[in-house]
């Protein structure tokens, strides 16, 4: 079996899944509950309503990269099918989360691999999957 070309938007979730066997992308409230709590807090201070925010580890990997790591730390025997028919792609490009980092004295917990690590445990028990 080979991975089909995965758009970038959601793609940790859709590599999840496919691995998983999940039909499709399963969604949780988990996920917005968060984002609402952050929300809440950044409307207490007037200064930072309305503006963004990115969180991230700022690791640069490509998408291939991304996508080579979680079916290691899977195990999965999937292979990557690699197309090259995008066009106009930003060939470099990360998470900035230095505003964060000031405005909100954020910082990361753990490191990318850690991260989809959880991730990974948090998809296979809402899943109920044993891959």
């Amino acid at each position: 079996m080979t991975l089909r070309r995965i758009a970038t938007s959601g793609l940790v979730l859709a590599i999840l899944a496919l691995v998983l066997g999940a039909p499709e992308p399963a969604v949780s409230e988990d996920g917005a509950a968060a984002n609402m709590v952050l929300a809440e807090a950044l409307s207490q201070n007037r200064e930072l309503r309305g503006q963004a925010f990115n969180f991230s580890n700022e690791t640069q990997v490509t998408v291939l990269e991304l996508v080579e790591r979680l079916l290691n730390l899977m195990n999965s025997k999937l292979e990557p099918e690699i197309r090259n028919e995008a066009t106009n792609e930003i060939r470099h490009q990360y998470l900035s989360a230095d505003k964060a980092r000031q405005l909100l004295k954020w910082k990361p917990l753990f490191s990318l691999d850690e991260g989809l690590r959880r991730t990974i445990e948090w998809y296979r028990d809402f899943l109920g999957a044993s891959v």
